[in-house]
């Protein structure tokens, strides 16, 4: 029997404390997050958006997350996956380092009330290929990689507004310049989302947010489509964050995926929960 080679779409779910907004960080202003999810789904969403029941897939992470002013008009933000894991039902569990995303967030228009432009690049430092072994080791192995395997150079136009003192809401879009792995160009994707957040007492949040990721254009006689290619999803998620000691923080978040307006294709779905432990320094006004 020759052995079966199965690759699976890995998305990196970045659904943390971390939203958008249009409002910049303070000089010396440091927020701060380390987060942690893990969850499990039989439901894949195919090509075709239909859905298909399979061997249970799991997978967990565990990420830092921080936003720091430079200045008055440029914040710099980093992600990173520290630990990546992901497994079927009837496979090993692989483990390694995500793909590290650094980007810049700065204000364009002195007089336009918060709005901000954020540019940064998803740099391929996780594992490109991670192999998994059937327990049967007959039936071959499949392929779940920590990392893409490609840059990734993300634009986002961000508008934010403070309704009231315990109000405010989002909007930004989102374009990613994808490159290629392997010799496979890949299709550019764009993202659209809202946010809205409550503050119920003093130092504490309720968020939530809805987005869209949609691709350009349809990669066409593509098979390895496990780098994303076709990938689409629209996604909820509603947070909590509270302050619990001086400068730090927690949040809890429930996710989930829709299919409005934008239908679930080459993904894995699943309502999940994710955790995070923030520590935050202010500074006053420049």
């Amino acid at each position: 029997m020759h052995k079966l080679i199965l690759t699976i779409t890995l998305i990196s779910y970045v659904l943390l404390a971390e939203g958008q907004s249009g409002w910049l960080r303070n000089k010396g202003e440091l927020w701060s997050q380390i987060g942690y999810q893990n969850w499990t789904s039989e439901r894949y969403f195919n090509l075709e958006a239909m859905e298909n029941k399979t061997n249970a897939f799991s997978t967990s992470e565990l990420s830092a997350y921080a936003e720091y002013g430079f200045s008055s008009k440029i914040t710099g933000l980093f992600y990173l996956p520290i630990s990546k894991t992901a497994e079927y039902s009837n496979t090993e569990r692989v483990r390694g380092l995500g793909d590290l995303r650094i980007e810049l967030k700065f204000k364009p228009f002195r007089n336009v009330a918060p709005f901000a432009i954020q540019i940064g690049a998803e740099i391929p430092t996780g594992k490109s290929n991670a192999i998994a072994y059937n327990d049967n080791h007959q039936f071959g192995y499949v392929n779940l990689p920590t990392g893409d395997g490609e840059w990734n150079f993300w634009t986002h136009f961000i508008a934010s507004k403070s309704i009231s003192k315990s109000l405010f809401g989002t909007a930004y879009a989102a374009y990613n310049l994808r490159t290629s792995y392997a010799e496979i160009k890949f299709n550019d994707q764009a993202k659209a989302g809202l946010e809205i957040g409550y503050s119920p007492y003093s130092n504490a949040w309720i968020i939530g947010k809805y987005s869209a990721l949609m691709n350009i254009e349809q990669n066409e006689g593509v098979a390895d489509f496990v780098r994303q290619s076709g990938t689409t999803y629209s996604q909820f998620s509603l947070m909590f964050l509270t302050s619990i000691y001086r400068n730090f923080g927690m949040n809890i978040q429930l996710n989930g995926f829709t299919d409005i307006p934008i239908r679930r294709q080459n993904v894995y779905s699943s309502n999940y929960l994710s955790f995070g432990l923030v520590y935050e320094i202010k500074q006053k006004q420049e």
